[in-house]
């Protein structure tokens, strides 16, 4: 919701028409929000797939050696 508020309070800000073209301003804020949305949902995105990635190569948990050696070098009971 945070994304979009320049778009939001640009509405409700009273313009001096005067010295700007407020029609323009408001649709280059709005080009503005509508790229940092886009690029909101790419990271998203991407951070989705490389922790898919992750979870995938890491694989299931394993414990190595679990069970005790007979060479160990640990002293005899």
């Amino acid at each position: 919701m945070f994304i979009i508020e320049p778009s939001v309070f640009a509405r409700l800000f009273d313009w001096n028409s005067k010295t700007i073209n407020v029609e323009q301003t408001l649709i280059s804020i709005d080009v503005g929000v509508v790229a940092v949305l886009i690029l909101y949902w790419t990271v998203l995105f991407t951070l989705g797939i490389a922790a898919a990635i992750v979870k995938v190569m890491k694989g299931n948990a394993y414990q190595a050696d679990s069970y005790p050696l007979q060479d160990s070098e640990r002293p005899q009971r």
